[in-house]
């Protein structure tokens, strides 16, 4: 937030430009490792800069040893260095999840219902990834909807009830009817 001249607004959309951008880190950096390309010098690179700017000093760090790993070539100790980073970064990345679920009003079950679409949605973004705790508060706000039609009533208490089990693939399914 200090980085930001204390401009919380510009710190949160920051954040949130992040985890859209690089929702898909892991999977675009192994393709462009596997190819062999000079992007994932780029990737690596635009990661330790954006981290530094959100204060994440442990991602910046991390991605800051994969990019001089890159750059030096140095293959021996690139796996250890691609592990951690994407240890760190999906830490950042579930804490910043945790995040939006605390702070964005829209998602706040006690004050205001949310439209089916937009809870199907949630779900399908909390059982992607895999956090028990995201799949609960989906579970919760799911009992607590009262937009859900009627013709899809016995479809959300599916829904539920394999959200309880954390069946993830049933509650896919499910998802996909409603």
């Amino acid at each position: 937030l200090t980085r930001m001249g204390g401009r919380r607004e510009l710190y949160e959309k920051t954040l949130k430009s992040f985890m859209e951008e690089y929702k898909n880190f892991p999977q675009r950096l192994s393709i462009m490792l596997e190819e062999e390309s000079e992007d994932a010098y780029i990737l690596t690179h635009s990661l330790k800069n954006i981290a530094a700017s959100m204060g994440a000093e442990e991602l910046r760090h991390r991605a800051e040893l994969l990019e001089i790993s890159l750059k030096a070539e140095e293959f021996n100790i690139l796996e250890s260095h691609i592990s951690s980073l994407v240890a760190s970064f999906n830490q950042l990345m579930e804490y910043l999840h945790h995040w939006v679920w605390l702070v964005e009003p829209k998602v706040k079950t006690n004050q205001e219902n949310l439209s089916v679409d937009r809870l199907i949605e949630h779900t399908r973004e909390a059982l992607d990834s895999f956090t028990p705790r995201r799949v609960k508060i989906c579970r919760n706000q799911w009992e607590q909807s009262c937009n859900i039609p009627d013709n899809k009533q016995q479809l959300a208490e599916k829904l539920i009830k394999a959200l309880k089990k954390y069946d993830y693939q049933e509650a896919r399914d499910l998802l996909e009817q409603l």
